[in-house]
């Protein structure tokens, strides 16, 4: 009952919240596309030599 409580709480805070969670996930997704392009950069570098 307890965790059902928890995830309940938490929609609703994400719910409330929705631009603090869109501004999260944008940044998540800047930082994830990020790090694939640095290391699809450091490969393409490594094959070249």
């Amino acid at each position: 009952m307890i965790f059902l409580e928890s995830i309940r709480i938490a929609l609703g805070q994400i719910w409330v919240n929705k631009l603090r969670t869109a501004l999260t996930l944008l940044g998540m997704m800047i930082g994830v596309g990020a790090v694939v392009g640095i290391v699809s950069i450091g490969s393409s570098t490594s094959l070249a030599s």
